[in-house]
C-alpha cells in the first residue's frame, strides 16, 4: 500500500542516511539537548514577555535560559579545550596559582606535564583548530538556535571561554615566578593574534 511504501522509503533513507533530519538524529552533536531546551525556553519567553503580569515567570524562565547557555557552553569549551590536549594544563596551572601547597613546592615549569613544549604543542593546536573552521573539530555555530540573538550570545560566549583559556595559560608562561625561561620562543601565537582570527 501507499503508507506501506512510504514507511520502507522512510525507513531506506533512514539507514543510508539519505534523511537530513534522520542523520542529524542519530549523529546529533553534544550540544543539541540544550539547544533543544533554549529553543523551547525562547519560545516560551517571547509571548510572556507581552503581558506584564507575567513578569515574575518570565524572569525564572529567563534565569533557566542563562543558566542553560553558560552549562552548554562550558561544556564545549572543556570539550574543545581537552582535543587540543589543553584542558588538563590549564586545570593544573590553576592548582598551581591557587596557592596549593602540593603545588608551592614545586616550580611550575618543573612538573613534567606543564613542560613548555607540551604546553605550546597544546597552545599551538588551539590556535589551528580556531583559524581553520572548516575542518574537522572545528567550533560549533549552534545553527540549530532559531533567535539569532541568542545564537550570537552562544557562538561569541564559547569565543570568550576559549579566548580567557589561552589568556591565561599565555600569562602563566611569560610570569618569571614559574620558572620559564624564554618561553615566546616556543609560543606561535599571543592571545591578540588568536582575537584577531576568531574577529574579536
Amino acid at each position: 500500500s501507499g503508507g506501506g511504501a512510504a514507511g520502507e522509503s522512510g525507513h531506506f533513507h533512514a539507514i543510508h542516511g539519505e534523511d537530513p533530519k534522520a542523520s542529524f538524529a542519530l549523529h546529533a552533536p553534544s550540544w543539541a539537548p540544550s539547544v533543544f531546551l533554549l529553543n523551547c525556553l525562547s519560545a516560551l519567553l517571547h509571548p510572556l514577555s507581552l503581558h506584564p503580569p507575567a513578569a515574575p515567570k518570565c524572569s525564572l524562565l529567563q534565569a533557566r535560559l542563562d543558566r542553560t547557555l553558560q552549562e552548554m557552553l562550558q561544556n564545549e569549551a572543556h570539550s574543545f579545550l581537552v582535543a587540543c590536549q589543553l584542558a588538563d594544563k590549564l586545570e593544573l596551572m590553576r592548582m598551581y596559582t591557587s596557592g596549593n601547597e602540593t603545588a608551592a613546592q614545586v616550580l611550575m615549569s618543573e612538573d613534567p606535564a606543564l613542560c613548555i613544549s607540551a604546553v605550546a604543542l597544546a597552545m599551538n593546536t588551539l590556535f589551528s583548530r580556531l583559524s581553520n573552521p572548516d575542518q574537522e573539530g572545528a567550533l560549533p555555530e549552534f545553527e540549530q538556535l532559531q533567535v539569532p540573538k541568542l545564537r550570537l550570545r552562544a557562538t561569541s560566549g564559547l569565543v570568550a571561554m576559549l579566548l580567557d583559556a589561552y589568556d591565561y595559560v599565555y600569562q602563566c608562561l611569560l610570569n618569571p615566578q614559574y620558572g620559564y625561561i624564554d618561553a615566546t620562543s616556543e609560543i606561535r601565537h599571543t592571545p591578540n593574534e588568536i582575537r584577531t582570527i576568531c574577529g574579536v
